[in-house]
């Protein structure tokens, strides 16, 4: 067998030669300097990691839940004590034209969910749950007024749902009624984004994100740097947008994007039906329609979310809704009608009236 090989080329130090066998040589050598390449951003995205996470410590203190930490940052005294819930894949730095100024009148504690920002990567489990082993374990006693913004509104309503001997006022910002249309509406989306999420992910843990100049990242990617850029602190931004390239972070964001889940869903839908009584609560609604002469879509998709906000702070007998000239990241955008809203949630709190 062995002569019948040498014979037609395969003897020992041969192989076959001719077009394909180069073709396939430079398929070769292109997987292997791929996987170079691969192997060099990873590495390198750690290492940024972990200088950025040397430049930028946290500003509160780890808390440990279970096995793993959460960073929790309190300032001011004062009672009922604010919890800020931030939108999806934010962090307290969402905060940062907020806190100082509620922490004038009351306490305020902002924080990260597992795996944003400065908290550590954690099992999967409810984040309300989680949220309120937090401030047990803290230390930081109840009562509480709860604001949060967009995905964290839906947190709030579940956590004052769940816990209503424990929540005094409550602030919705950049919230919608989750009625049927809405939960189509993110049903419809969800294959899209989940794709999105995914390449986003992958691209941060390989480091590809990273080596990117911004003006080729994705639209959605730069409009949002550039909002955090043109709203916060420089040195505040600039944390916000590291974050936005590390890998732990960007994950625990991917995951979250998976929550609430169906009956967590539920949760949400029934505490909105049930409503919270005569509870303090203020409906802070975006602007709605952008163009100059919007079109009848636009409008009637306007009128639809009204009726939405009007239904959320029609959820207490003192309810109310503002409509601000603002977009969606109002904690950015307009945060001295959040410290307003929240001070008066504060205040006729403590009234009792």
């Amino acid at each position: 067998m062995l002569r019948r090989l040498a014979r037609i080329g395969f003897g020992p130090g041969k192989g076959p030669s001719g077009p394909l066998t180069r073709a396939t040589r430079r398929v070769a050598l292109l997987i292997g300097l791929g996987l170079a390449f691969l192997v060099v951003t990873t590495i390198y995205e750690a290492v940024a990691t972990a200088n950025e996470r040397a430049r930028f410590p946290p500003p509160g203190r780890l808390v440990d839940v279970g096995g793993y930490r959460l960073h929790l940052r309190c300032d001011g005294r004062g009672s009922p004590t604010v919890v800020l819930e931030s939108g999806g894949g934010m962090t307290s730095n969402e905060w940062e034209l907020v806190q100082p100024e509620i922490a004038k009148f009351t306490r305020v504690c902002s924080y990260e969910r597992r795996g944003l920002g400065w908290s550590e990567s954690g099992p999967p489990g409810d984040p309300v749950e989680v949220l309120h082993r937090l401030l047990t374990t803290a230390a930081v006693s109840g009562p509480y007024a709860i604001v949060g913004h967009s995905y964290g509104s839906g947190l709030a309503l579940r956590f004052a749902y769940r816990f209503p001997n424990e929540v005094q006022g409550m602030v919705l910002a950049a919230a919608s009624y989750p009625d049927e249309e809405v939960q189509r509406i993110a049903a419809d989306r969800s294959e899209q984004d989940e794709r999105y999420s995914q390449i986003y992910a992958w691209t941060t843990r390989t480091g590809l994100l990273r080596i990117t100049p911004e003006r080729y990242l994705p639209e959605i990617l730069r409009v949002y740097f550039g909002l955090l850029r043109r709203y916060l602190p420089p040195k505040t931004a600039e944390c916000e947008i590291a974050f936005l390239h590390q890998t732990r972070h960007v994950q625990a964001f991917h995951t979250e994007r998976g929550w609430p889940t169906p009956k967590e869903g539920m949760e949400e839908v029934a505490a909105c039906k049930r409503g919270f009584g005569d509870m303090p609560l203020v409906v802070l609604s975006e602007k709605w329609v952008y163009s100059p002469d919007p079109g009848e879509q636009e409008t009637a998709e306007a009128r639809r979310e009204e009726e939405r906000q009007r239904r959320l702070a029609g959820m207490s007998s003192r309810g109310r809704k503002l409509d601000l000239e603002s977009g969606h990241l109002i904690p950015l955008e307009s945060p001295a009608a959040v410290v307003d809203a929240v001070r008066g949630v504060v205040l006729t709190s403590r009234s009792g009236r």
